[in-house]
């Protein structure tokens, strides 16, 4: 009589057992945390005027989206119309770690409209740990490079605003001096530096209203770039001197 009801007693721990053991899993597989869906938390548009001896040119649209994820994009339209002959247009969307801003992918549509005749090209750029996976596609032809590159290099290329943003967050003001940066040119997969350098500030007009601006200078491989901020950070006006007499002045900026 005992030895049956012990028996019975154990199986029914057993099954007890058994049943809290799938009830726990199941508890667990339920609980486990739900990511968010990527959602953008900022937005901050900005629209800057080219300018080249004293002529507008072109435009430089920037849409900069901060997101949940800790990653920041920039989205940007530019055109250059250096002649009636000529018009160059560039889209670039640019991927960054909001928390250092590193850059992660980069993409960018290049067209140049000459006389009738039209050049494309597309270039894609993947970072995998401290390896820059660096692809060209033409009408014609594609071609992919690894290229090696030091942790936290930042992407340039010429003529534009938005590339210098990761300079300014990076720029350590409490130091001073010069401060060395590496950066991988995206229109040639090339390694380079730049030298940056916070000056006296000075009084800026831009849009016929007078600023107190930071400058800093920029020390690139064949021309200098100064880089006008305001108290908030926006680059209010941007002088390089790649062409004669080619600066950007900032004309509407909003935020979301």
């Amino acid at each position: 009589m005992c030895a049956r009801l012990c028996n019975r007693v154990i199986a029914a721990v057993v099954l007890l057992a058994g049943a809290l053991a799938v009830a726990a899993s199941g508890a667990l597989a339920g609980d486990k945390p739900q990511k968010p869906p990527r959602a953008a938390v900022h937005v901050l548009r900005a629209t800057y005027d080219v300018y080249q001896n004293n002529e507008v040119k072109g435009y430089e649209n920037i849409e900069r989206t901060s997101y949940n994820d800790n990653t920041i994009t920039f989205d940007v339209e530019y055109q250059l119309k250096p002649t009636e002959a000529v018009t160059a247009h560039q889209s670039v969307e640019m991927f960054l770690r909001e928390d250092s801003y590193f850059p992660l992918r980069f993409h960018e549509e290049k067209n140049i409209d000459q006389q009738g005749s039209t050049m494309s090209l597309a270039i894609d750029i993947e970072m995998v740990s401290n390896v820059a996976v660096y692809t060209t596609t033409s009408p014609n032809n594609t071609g992919t490079r690894n290229i090696v590159v030091p942790n936290g290099t930042a992407f340039v290329e010429t003529g534009v605003v938005y590339i210098y943003y990761p300079f300014l967050f990076w720029y350590d003001n409490d130091r001073g001096g010069r401060q060395n940066f590496d950066v991988l040119d995206v229109g040639g997969g090339r390694l380079k530096s730049v030298v940056m350098e916070h000056l006296p500030s000075q009084t800026i007009t831009v849009g016929g209203q007078e600023y107190e601006a930071d400058l800093y200078l920029v020390e690139r491989d064949r021309y200098n770039v100064n880089l006008f901020v305001g108290d908030d950070g926006r680059i209010l006006r941007v002088e390089q001197n790649y062409m004669p007499v080619s600066y950007t002045h900032l004309r509407a900026h909003e935020t979301v």
